[in-house]
């Protein structure tokens, strides 16, 4: 054989070896082609938001007011909250204020006239999110007007616990005499030992550490795959925290008996109170990690004469996603707060 010969059969070689190589990497190729052509369509969205939480990126039906463009001339959408100065009072011991939300074109006196209901609670009940018409609590006061002249005082405020809601319910207690006192209760009023969010959040997707990855909003392949992981990371993690802020425990045990002190004292003032379970809007159907904690909550209460509405049942088997305020914002839209205030509402004319 001339070297002529063994060159052209190295190179058949060398052709046939890459041609085996080269064909798997196209029909990868191809494969990876497809998926991010039907992800973009069908995938999960990703989107960016502003440095506050209130703020989104997003108008979903077209529901906010454009607040600002940023520094890449991008609509940023929200609320503007309306409060007044005579409730802007810091909570003793804590850097937060007493922030009560307050009607956006009227006076927020108190008609004394009225028969008087007390709402206290986190940003649930404060209707972050949402616009004060809105607000679970606002929608109830117009439901219970069909019947009786009722005025629904709103001492909600977002971002408090347990041990601040104490606080602000004692202060309002103090202020009128009212028919019923309503605590909205969110699963995270009893804190969340040990947990820390990072990237998204069952209640608040800019909870947290976050930082905006533009690959996610230009690969729907690399989306798909880091919100997979990160869904996975942070459902595990929360649904720990939660179980966690519930389990038998000294502090526990002080949480429920805060509960059962306000039941206590409302009623020295001749009010009925009534603790209203919210959900996490987060898998509400039979897979609802949280159902527990739920039916603990409903127990503690009906074992001590206290009052319990847990709304769980009202939102089961809807779709979370549509309840949400924003896709980066996982408190209830007005949808969300209709539901409520029409469950509260047939709660209390059957009481």
């Amino acid at each position: 054989m001339n070297l002529l010969q063994v060159n052209s059969r190295c190179g058949a070689i060398n052709f046939f070896t890459k041609d085996k190589l080269i064909m798997p990497l196209i029909s990868i190729l191809i494969v990876l082609i497809a998926l991010e052509i039907i992800l973009r369509w069908v995938g999960p969205d990703y989107h960016q938001f502003g440095s506050k939480s209130q703020e989104y990126y997003t108008n979903p039906r077209n529901y906010y007011d454009l607040l600002y463009f940023d520094k890449n001339r991008h609509p940023v959408y929200g609320l503007h909250y309306q409060t007044h100065p005579f409730v802007q009072k810091k909570i003793p011991d804590t850097e937060k204020t007493m922030a009560f939300r307050s009607p956006d074109d009227v006076n927020p006196d108190i008609n004394i006239n009225h028969k008087l209901i007390l709402t206290i609670g986190d940003s649930f009940t404060y209707g972050r999110g949402v616009r004060y018409k809105d607000i679970y609590t606002t929608r109830l006061e117009q439901l219970l007007k069909k019947k009786e002249q009722y005025t629904v005082v709103n001492r909600g405020v977002s971002g408090i616990d347990l041990e601040e809601i104490f606080y602000v319910f004692k202060l309002a207690l103090s202020q009128y005499k009212y028919e019923y006192v309503i605590y909205g209760f969110v699963l995270n009023d009893f804190g969340m030992p040990g947990y820390k969010a990072y990237g998204a959040d069952l209640i608040d997707f800019n909870n947290g550490s976050y930082t905006y990855d533009i690959w996610r909003k230009r690969c729907a392949l690399y989306n798909f795959i880091m919100h997979r992981l990160e869904m996975e990371k942070i459902s595990q993690r929360t649904i720990m925290g939660y179980l966690r802020a519930f389990a038998p425990n000294p502090k526990t045990f002080a949480n429920l008996q805060v509960i059962k002190l306000m039941h206590a004292m409302a009623k020295d003032r001749g009010a009925e109170f009534i603790l209203v379970i919210f959900p996490l809007f987060w898998e509400l159907n039979d897979d609802y990690p949280f159902q527990e904690i739920h039916s603990g909550l409903t127990f503690f209460c009906n074992s001590n004469q206290i009052k319990v509405l847990d709304l769980f049942p009202y939102y089961k088997n809807i779709d979370a996603q549509t309840l949400w305020a924003a896709p980066t914002d996982h408190h209830p839209n007005e949808m969300g707060h209709e539901i409520a205030a029409k469950a509260i509402y047939k709660y209390l004319i059957n009481q």
